[in-house]
């Protein structure tokens, strides 16, 4: 019975659980690196039966258009419960200390700041603080590997509509054909005078 090879997760294939199983990618692949620094076990090899659960993995790397439910490619795990020693603390940089001119000098009363109390000389003209701003169209903020996962999708979107398309456009031939076989066998009937004009009638209503 398969089970998640990742750290503090318990979970095993049981029927009806919702969960599924994904092996991990083919030995020495850049893919199943990425997975082995995700997971932090080191000096650890995977077997060929080792997989990982989807409660690793965000909704958008799953593909589940088909019966069986897949991982889209190059999907990495990145949801785990580690626990302490192996989480990663993010020390806090202090912020800088603001920088003064050599050539200002505190005696000056020309060169005194404007915010000072009972301070009648006028303020030193300051720059314009250069602000950047995202002016293009088509800036993007996720990351490379969001937009693939929202291209991948809108790809699957695509491909799901062109297949309705199709089977419409199908549906639509085989409806033309029939009233063409019906127009057809109205007219044989009414150059034979087989059928009374109310019948015909009838007959060319139900074509158009």
């Amino acid at each position: 019975m398969p089970s998640c090879a990742a750290i503090n997760c318990t979970n095993r294939l049981v029927k009806g659980s919702g969960k599924t199983f994904h092996r991990f990618p083919k030995d020495g692949s850049t893919l199943q690196k990425e997975w082995l620094v995700k997971m932090r076990r080191d000096k650890w090899t995977p077997s060929k039966y080792a997989s990982l659960c989807s409660d690793h993995f965000d909704a958008e790397c799953f593909d589940r258009t088909g019966l069986i439910t897949r991982l889209r490619q190059g999907s990495i795990p990145t949801i785990f419960n580690f626990p302490n020693h192996l989480q990663k603390t993010v020390k806090q940089r202090k912020p800088p200390r603001p920088r003064t001119s050599q050539n200002d000098s505190p005696t000056s009363s020309s060169e005194t700041p404007q915010c000072l109390a009972g301070s009648s000389s006028k303020a030193l003209p300051t720059s314009p603080i250069k602000q950047h701003h995202h002016d293009h169209t088509y800036f993007v903020s996720d990351s490379p590997r969001g937009v693939k996962r929202k291209l991948d999708k809108m790809q699957d979107i695509v491909i799901s509509h062109q297949k309705r398309l199709k089977n419409t456009q199908r549906k639509s031939r085989r409806l033309r054909k029939k009233v063409d076989t019906l127009e057809t066998v109205v007219n044989t009937l009414k150059q034979k005078n087989l059928m009374s004009e109310q019948g015909l009638d009838m007959l060319q209503a139900s074509c158009r």
